[in-house]
């Protein structure tokens, strides 16, 4: 059972968290940001995690992945993008319910809010003030799902190629990443554009990990290929589980709206302790060893391979 190899290094007794939802941070210029705090109720300063939800998602998205990395010692702030399905037309829903998911205008924008919840920790502090010196501004890390992987990949600084210019809209202030449901080579990203991704960055995927109406574009060797193009630098993790669909077992579950149309149309995937297990662990002892510098985390990262009960292997380069 992946439990059992998952167990070792995660014997801390978790904390006391709390969430709140519909914080609303100002953008001049710009639209207002809803987002979500995810934060242990005592202690701290705690390094930052800021995740990006999928197409159609919210921050009320990825719940099982927050709550455990809050309960271990971080602070996670779950933004709500445009995409949203909270700010969908009916025109957008009755596509959506069709398996015509597509909502990518505002890609430039995505990067773009995580860059400016970074800006704004201060200010989130302000806006909440139970978690004033909880959060530490310096130890920073991005990750996010699907189309948040993508939103990630890009502030890791992947380079995208749009109408003869080369965009790179990267922050170099988080220190780790991680990308759920990696995105690989399509028009205007080429592997010389995945190469210029900074770690370090854990990237999972599994064997039915496509977004809706994609079976066929998003392949393994489509997932695969952030890791494949990205430097041999030590700091490059990619976990594959077999049979993962693209909920990771429910592991980026939320019940909100967009998770009940996912589930509705057969995309989502089932339930599974194992899968959401494996995800759940890998990626604190992730976070544990690039932000918390824990050499026991960093240790098993690399040199656990888990490969032993014919789930999922985890490979490091």
């Amino acid at each position: 059972m992946i439990t059992s190899v998952l167990a070792l290094s995660l014997s801390l007794a978790p904390l006391s968290i709390e969430t709140t939802k519909n914080l609303e941070l100002p953008r001049e210029g710009g639209r207002t940001i809803s987002y979500s705090v995810t934060a242990p109720t005592t202690g701290g300063p705690y390094p930052v995690i800021i995740f990006s939800h999928g197409m159609y998602g919210s921050e009320e998205g990825n719940t099982p992945l927050a709550e455990a990395w809050a309960k271990d010692g971080f602070v996670v702030i779950r933004p709500t993008h445009a995409d949203s399905m909270r700010y969908a037309d009916e025109a957008t829903r009755q596509n959506f319910r069709r398996g015509q998911a597509n909502n990518t205008s505002n890609w430039r924008e995505r990067p773009g809010e995580i860059t400016y919840l970074i800006d704004n920790l201060t200010t989130i502090e302000k806006q909440l003030p139970k978690v004033a010196g909880k959060l530490d501004h310096q130890t920073i890390g991005v990750g996010g799902h699907s189309y948040g992987a993508w939103t990630t990949q890009m502030v890791a600084g992947m380079e995208l190629s749009r109408g003869g210019m080369k965009l790179d809209l990267g922050d170099t202030r988080p220190k780790a990443f991680i990308s759920l449901a990696p995105h690989g080579l399509t028009e205007g990203i080429a592997p010389e554009s995945l190469a210029k991704m900074r770690g370090p960055m854990l990237m999972i995927s599994g064997d039915n990990d496509h977004s809706p109406g994609r079976p066929e574009s998003e392949t393994a060797a489509f997932r695969s290929a952030a890791y494949k193009h990205s430097p041999s630098d030590g700091g490059r993790y990619f976990l594959w589980i077999k049979d993962a669909f693209h909920n990771f077992g429910g592991a980026t579950g939320s019940g909100g709206a967009s998770d009940q149309a996912m589930r509705a149309l057969g995309h989502g995937g089932p339930a599974s302790r194992e899968i959401a297990s494996a995800v759940r662990e890998t990626s604190l002892h992730f976070w544990r060893a690039t932000l918390k510098k824990d050499q026991a985390a960093q240790r098993w990262l690399d040199g656990k391979v888990i490969e032993k009960d014919g789930i999922s292997t985890l490979s490091h380069k």
